[in-house]
């Protein structure tokens, strides 16, 4: 992104502490301690399972969290045949993926599995009006899956814009970088958290 900003990328497998399986509720406060030791305002991107955990840490007061992106975003697992049919077909897929794929992706198969297993009752469908931060959904217009989702986060979080990427798809940040590093910069300034 432009000018000014320091990133910093936090891994699923930099949050587990053991080599025992792990919950999202674990996961999740894991990643609460390490926001909390951020000394200054910070915004918070999420990409699919990981704008799971920024929904989630956006419900959590931190005084630093100014802001959100959400991109490919499912804010429940349990409302829903399309959603729910397709994470019990991503969970079983999962368990089908070679341990080494998991290990070039930077996570391992034992910490993955458990988690999605765990997240079998993810619903935040009743808490989304209580963010009260600027939050930017992003969603690529070929994203079939995700694209009633991104439009009731837009309408279910006070806050919150829905910005639809042309051409993309589920990872706009890897297939549309540039677009998608523009959206979160114009939304940066638009809401004064540049």
């Amino acid at each position: 992104m432009g000018d000014g900003y320091d990133a910093r990328f936090i891994s699923i497998d930099e949050l587990v502490k053991t080599s025992e399986s792990i919950t999202f509720n674990q996961l999740s406060k894991s990643l609460t301690n390490v926001l909390h030791t951020i000394d200054g305002p910070f915004i918070i991107i999420g990409l699919s399972l990981g704008g799971c955990f920024a929904l989630h840490q956006s419900l959590i007061t931190n005084p630093h969290l100014k802001g959100m992106v959400l991109s490919g975003t499912p804010y429940s697992l349990v409302n829903g045949w399309k959603i729910k049919s397709i994470f019990q077909l991503q969970k079983y897929i999962f368990k089908l993926i070679p341990t080494k794929v998991w290990r070039k992706q930077g996570i391992e198969k034992s910490t993955i599995i458990p988690l999605y297993q765990s997240m079998e009752s993810y619903d935040l469908s009743h808490s989304l009006h209580q963010i009260n931060i600027p939050t930017l959904v992003l969603v690529g217009s070929k994203d079939r899956i995700n694209m009633p989702t991104a439009k009731e986060l837009a309408n279910l979080i006070p806050h919150a814009q829905l910005q639809i990427i042309n051409n993309g798809s589920h990872e706009l940040n890897t297939q549309m970088p540039q677009q998608f590093a523009e959206e979160v910069e114009t939304f940066l300034v638009n809401t004064n958290l540049k």
